[in-house]
């Protein structure tokens, strides 16, 4: 690992909490180089924005680095970094209002809303302020999605939106201001037919359980606990998979999030045994335990989350857990290439064309977790042949 990375590595777990000295911590964060030049300090400063921590890290860098560099030089950066973690505080102010507004019009409305993703998780960290949220994630399933946005195309009638909400959407957007809100129908879209009908059992139970937190007076539904670790782990991996865009960001709210949930039972074994069945049970239904036991390494090893805490931690994934981390940095991973055919007019051959690269994006995977990559393929053949058997040729967009 480069010691730009072992640096940016070392202020992430000083931003979130956890010790720099723990047994765990297998990286060699304290050989971190700590004093640096303008160029290593601009490869920190850029890595640290790609992974959407930019103010947790400028935080800390201001406070524990020295930066080797001409005066004017480095009072710009710091300027700068400040001004970045002001900015932050602005807007999630802001965005607070816009919240609190349009969860009081959807109460009003008769409509059951659970807030899930940035704004809930953005509460595990030390200072909330510092952690990024670009939206605000609002489940309210099939039965309030089509009144959610005629409530909400009401309440924020200025402001640009989504013209329908198709029943295939996974969510239906409205932005106002430089917020986004997401109404959801389902929290995550599944491929396989049986991850699907898992998913919406799990889905059904983890949010009809919601539980109320308030946060500077705002009450608002939160998922029940165990189904929120497996909702923020699997969002993060369907990022990886589709766009390449999973980040260090999302880690962080993982292990923050087991962190708080060993802390929310007097006695931690039991609370822990019970996520651990919960997690082990859908985990494999799901095919997902080798991605897991990939994202639990990198918590566990680099970030500092005490081994205790996370559920099927284990040093024999290790390979996997650096590759991915590899991946998620940005240095190594593989880049997403698509081939073209003549189709022309003919729907088959498009269709096979559409396959062929939805499979290349599939066997991308492979190196992380085989049992995914070929579960993956398999939900997307099954997938296609549903589709063109419905005669679903084209959909403007999903």
């Amino acid at each position: 690992m480069k010691s730009i990375e072992k640096t940016y590595l070392y202020l992430l777990r000083q931003a979130i909490g956890f010790p720099i000295d723990s047994a765990q911590c297998i990286s060699s964060v304290r050989d971190a180089q700590c004093t640096m030049h303008d160029e290593d300090l601009d490869s920190l400063v850029r890595l640290a924005q790609i992974q959407g921590t930019g103010p947790l890290v400028y935080d800390q860098l201001l406070k524990t680095l020295s930066i080797t560099s001409s005066p004017v030089r480095q009072g710009s950066m710091e300027i700068e970094m400040k001004q970045i973690c002001m900015q932050n505080m602005v807007r999630q102010e802001e965005m607070k209002g816009v919240m609190q507004k349009t969860l009081a019009a959807l109460a009003f409305g008769g409509v059951h809303a659970v807030v899930f993703k940035g704004f809930t998780l953005a509460q595990l960290y030390p200072n909330p302020n510092l952690r990024q949220w670009g939206d605000i994630d609002i489940y309210v399933g099939d039965k309030g999605y089509h009144q959610t946005a005629d409530i909400l195309r009401k309440t924020w009638p200025e402001c640009p939106c989504f013209e329908s909400e198709e029943d295939y959407f996974k969510h239906w957007n409205i932005n106002v201001g430089h917020t986004a809100i997401e109404a959801h129908r389902v929290t995550i879209a599944m491929t396989h037919p049986m991850d699907k009908h898992l998913w919406a059992r799990l889905e059904n139970d983890g949010l009809c359980h919601s539980k109320e937190m308030t946060v500077d007076g705002l009450k608002f539904n939160v998922p029940e606990g165990m189904f929120n670790v497996l909702l923020v782990f699997i969002h993060s991996w369907h990022h990886y998979t589709e766009s390449r865009s999973a980040n260090m960001k999302q880690l962080c709210d993982l292990a923050l999030l087991l962190h708080s949930v060993s802390l929310q039972s007097a006695d931690v074994t039991i609370q822990t045994h019970t996520l651990l069945d919960y997690l082990n049970k859908n985990l494999r239904k799901l095919h997902l335990m080798q991605v897991w036991q990939a994202y639990a390494y990198i918590m566990v090893s680099h970030l500092g989350l005490p081994a205790n805490e996370c559920p099927l931690y284990t040093l024999k994934v290790a390979k996997r857990g650096e590759t991915l981390l590899k991946h998620i940095l940005g240095y190594s991973c593989k880049t997403k290439t698509k081939t073209k055919m003549k189709t022309k007019s003919n729907i088959i051959l498009r269709k096979v064309n559409t396959l062929h690269n939805k499979i290349n994006d599939s066997m991308q995977t492979w190196d992380i977790s085989p049992v995914y990559s070929i579960h993956d393929i398999i939900g997307k053949v099954l997938e296609g042949l549903s589709r063109f058997l419905r005669g679903e040729f084209n959909r403007k967009w999903e």
